[in-house]
């Protein structure tokens, strides 16, 4: 029995150890420095450069994207256009982990994807 406790005991501290969490980014300043000026690459899709003027440019499914940006009460909100396709504004959650970003519709109640920063 002694085993068995040192042993999940073990494994608990290990995962606790390396486990990371994602975080909320909650201010533009953190945003700007986490995401501005960088790729958030989605395996399989493509692309988006979000960037300190207030545009965004990219490539999403062999489309270009362009399209603008603000933050706002906390949220990022974007409104693109992926080759012909208007998306309309969307504010979105953003939570970070180890050079990656989940971006989550709907001021965080929507669809969520997730891209590594380059």
């Amino acid at each position: 029995m002694f085993k068995i406790i040192a042993n999940t005991l073990f494994l608990v501290a290990l995962s606790a150890g390396t486990a990371q969490a994602w975080e909320r980014v909650s201010t533009e300043a953190a945003f700007r420095a986490l995401v501005v000026g960088h790729r958030q690459v989605v395996d399989g899709s493509g692309y988006i450069e979000v960037r300190a003027d207030g545009s965004v440019r990219g490539q999403w499914n062999g489309a270009p994207v362009v399209g603008s940006w603000v933050w706002s009460d906390g949220y990022y909100c974007r409104n693109l256009r992926i080759g012909s396709t208007e998306t309309g504004t969307n504010c979105q959650r953003i939570d970070s982990e180890s050079g990656q970003i989940r971006a989550t519709n709907d001021r965080g109640q929507g669809r969520s994807t997730t891209a590594r920063i380059e």
